[in-house]
Protein backbone atom coordinates (compact mmCIF):
# COMPACT_ATOMS: atom_id res chain seq x y z
CA UNK A 1 0.00 0.00 0.00
CA UNK A 2 1.50 3.72 -0.85
CA UNK A 3 1.31 5.87 2.16
CA UNK A 4 2.50 8.86 0.09
CA UNK A 5 -0.62 11.48 0.24
CA UNK A 6 -0.23 13.83 -2.66
CA UNK A 7 -2.97 16.07 -1.99
CA UNK A 8 -0.60 17.05 1.40
CA UNK A 9 1.46 19.78 0.29
CA UNK A 10 3.75 19.34 3.61
CA UNK A 11 3.47 15.51 2.87
CA UNK A 12 4.75 15.98 -0.62
CA UNK A 13 7.16 18.33 0.22
CA UNK A 14 8.79 16.73 2.48
CA UNK A 15 9.01 13.55 0.85
CA UNK A 16 10.50 15.27 -2.12
CA UNK A 17 13.20 17.42 -0.32
CA UNK A 18 14.16 13.90 1.95
CA UNK A 19 14.29 11.96 -1.47
CA UNK A 20 17.32 14.40 -2.60
CA UNK A 21 19.28 14.25 0.17
CA UNK A 22 19.09 9.93 0.04
CA UNK A 23 19.50 9.89 -3.70
CA UNK A 24 22.61 12.06 -2.41
CA UNK A 25 23.90 10.27 0.28
CA UNK A 26 23.45 7.02 -1.59
CA UNK A 27 25.38 8.88 -5.15
CA UNK A 28 22.77 6.70 -6.88
CA UNK A 29 23.00 9.70 -9.54
CA UNK A 30 26.83 9.04 -9.67
CA UNK A 31 26.33 5.50 -10.16
CA UNK A 32 24.57 6.18 -13.26
CA UNK A 33 26.73 8.19 -14.86
CA UNK A 34 29.51 5.82 -14.05
CA UNK A 35 27.43 3.09 -16.06
CA UNK A 36 26.87 5.12 -18.60
CA UNK A 37 30.74 6.21 -19.20
CA UNK A 38 31.53 2.56 -18.66
CA UNK A 39 28.95 1.73 -21.58
CA UNK A 40 30.58 -0.13 -24.12
CA UNK A 41 33.68 -1.63 -22.30
CA UNK A 42 30.41 -3.74 -20.53
CA UNK A 43 28.25 -6.58 -22.29
CA UNK A 44 24.66 -6.09 -22.18
CA UNK A 45 24.10 -8.87 -19.27
CA UNK A 46 25.82 -6.58 -16.97
CA UNK A 47 24.71 -3.71 -18.01
CA UNK A 48 21.12 -4.90 -17.04
CA UNK A 49 22.34 -6.64 -13.98
CA UNK A 50 24.00 -2.42 -12.78
CA UNK A 51 20.96 -0.89 -13.30
CA UNK A 52 18.68 -2.91 -11.28
CA UNK A 53 20.70 -3.32 -9.10
CA UNK A 54 20.54 1.23 -9.05
CA UNK A 55 16.79 0.40 -9.84
CA UNK A 56 16.46 -1.42 -6.05
CA UNK A 57 18.65 0.40 -4.13
CA UNK A 58 16.16 3.87 -5.70
CA UNK A 59 12.80 1.69 -4.66
CA UNK A 60 14.02 0.74 -1.28
CA UNK A 61 15.02 3.92 -0.76
CA UNK A 62 11.93 5.53 -1.73
CA UNK A 63 9.50 2.83 -0.21
CA UNK A 64 11.12 3.37 3.56
CA UNK A 65 10.82 7.11 2.56
CA UNK A 66 7.13 7.00 2.24
CA UNK A 67 6.93 5.46 5.54
CA UNK A 68 8.68 8.57 6.78
CA UNK A 69 6.95 10.87 5.66
CA UNK A 70 3.16 10.17 6.18
CA UNK A 71 2.23 8.35 9.28
CA UNK A 72 -0.44 5.88 9.23
CA UNK A 73 -2.79 6.08 12.89
CA UNK A 74 -4.28 3.18 12.46
CA UNK A 75 -5.07 1.51 15.95
CA UNK A 76 -4.86 5.12 17.88
CA UNK A 77 -7.98 4.39 19.09
CA UNK A 78 -8.36 2.01 21.89
CA UNK A 79 -10.84 -0.96 21.61
CA UNK A 80 -14.43 -0.27 23.48
CA UNK A 81 -16.75 -3.92 23.67
CA UNK A 82 -19.44 -1.69 24.68
CA UNK A 83 -19.51 0.34 21.34
CA UNK A 84 -18.11 -2.31 19.57
CA UNK A 85 -22.18 -3.66 20.63
CA UNK A 86 -24.02 -0.79 20.00
CA UNK A 87 -22.28 -0.70 16.52
CA UNK A 88 -23.68 -4.08 15.66
CA UNK A 89 -27.12 -3.91 17.39
CA UNK A 90 -27.01 -0.85 15.14
CA UNK A 91 -26.07 -2.41 12.15
CA UNK A 92 -28.39 -5.43 12.56
CA UNK A 93 -31.46 -3.18 13.43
Amino acid sequence: MRRLVTCQPSAVENYLSRSEDLFNQHRIKEKIERLKETWDKRSLANRATEYNKIDKQATKLLISLEKKCYKLRTGAVPFNLELSKLGLKWWFW
